[in-house]
């Protein structure tokens, strides 16, 4: 899996991420862009030879909003990825901290609310 970009640039309809990441102050970028990293390696290191496409990371409130997605939701924060699914795919295994939510099209991966 490539991270190629920790907020969406194009997003899930090409709006308003670049503007959210940009306003971000820069110590704020550096821990999305951590947070980011550390949900990646689980992924890889909980799966091997399995590979993923990343498509949704920090991600502004008005995007998720405009796609129904939850008021607080993590990745307004860089806390969950989302990563596409593919036809016969079972869940990405998780590390204990993490939950994999299921969706239509995508898996959903975020830290774990306690």
């Amino acid at each position: 899996m490539k991270l190629t970009c920790i907020y969406d640039p194009v997003g899930q309809d090409g709006k308003d991420n670049k503007e959210a990441w940009n306003s971000l102050p820069s110590f704020m970028r550096l821990m999305v862009r951590q947070t980011q990293q550390k949900i990646i390696q689980m992924l890889l290191e909980n799966n091997p030879g399995r590979e993923f496409r990343k498509t949704s990371g920090f991600r502004s409130p008005r995007v998720t909003a405009r796609h129904g997605g939850k008021d607080h939701s993590h990745h307004h924060w860089g806390g969950a990825v989302d990563i596409a699914r593919q036809l016969g795919d079972t869940p990405p295994v998780v590390a204990s901290g993490f939950v994999c939510v299921t969706e239509s099209d995508h898996y959903h991966i975020q830290y774990e609310v306690v």
